[in-house]
């Protein structure tokens, strides 16, 4: 009896490590696809305020992936998946649509109101990307002259002369474009200074410590000033 059990539990075990082996596991990008499929993947819009006159004048969208118990995956978890696995147009037309469907009222009523929309290097180097982001926004039932695209500085640039007809592209539509993580990343005085956006944002590297660490001053107030100089926000 005892050598028979030892037989029942060995094969339980070898049927269960088979079963592991034949069936696939769930991969990441898989629960991705779900979670877009299930709308777990949300838009939260951050205000832009003017510290002259302490109005909302804008806002930054951010993606936020809710479960259904409450939870929130934090974007540092899901983000860099999403751009690996080739699901950043999913991303902006996913956050577009949300964008219109529940600001769209507020923007017809404030259409000085701006917002703001994150893409990647590769996705704002894609062939036709104002042609496509214009018509996204325009199935969101949005003016693209209400969109800003930020481009972040952390990742380089293929092509600086790409991007700039791309920017000449985008504001031909009237959508602007931001050089986000400025001070922090590959492209640099050159990129600022040639791209052509109209908004210099400045990392909070620097900005959380304007008070407390020279150093992190001095670099912001560079970048202030080369903002002057370059006629950007």
């Amino acid at each position: 009896p005892l050598l028979q059990a030892a037989a029942f539990a060995f094969a339980g075990l070898f049927g269960l490590l088979l079963a592991r082996a034949v069936v696939p596991r769930p991969q990441p990008a898989d629960a991705l696809d779900e979670a877009f499929a299930r709308g777990e993947i949300v838009a939260f819009a951050q205000p832009i305020v003017s510290l002259a006159s302490g109005r909302v004048v804008g806002c930054e969208i951010l993606a936020r992936w809710a479960k259904p118990d409450g939870s929130m995956v934090p974007p540092t978890a899901f983000i860099p998946l999403i751009e690996a696995s080739g699901r950043s147009d999913r991303l902006l037309e996913t956050l577009l649509a949300q964008v219109g469907a529940g600001l769209s009222p507020l923007l017809a009523a404030r259409p000085d109101l701006k917002v703001a929309v994150n893409v990647t290097p590769d996705q704002f180097l894609a062939d036709d990307f104002a042609a496509r982001l214009g018509a996204l926004a325009q199935a969101a039932g949005m003016a693209p002259d209400s969109l800003v695209v930020e481009i972040t500085e952390r990742r380089e640039l293929a092509s600086l002369e790409a991007a700039r007809a791309v920017v000449a592209a985008l504001e031909a539509l009237g959508v602007r474009v931001a050089i986000d993580d400025a001070g922090t990343g590959h492209n640099g005085l050159a990129a600022i200074k040639d791209l052509g956006a109209a908004t210099l944002k400045i990392d909070k590297l620097f900005v959380d410590r304007v008070d407390t660490d020279q150093r992190s001053r001095a670099l912001a107030e560079m970048l202030v000033q080369v903002a002057r100089e370059l006629d950007m926000g």
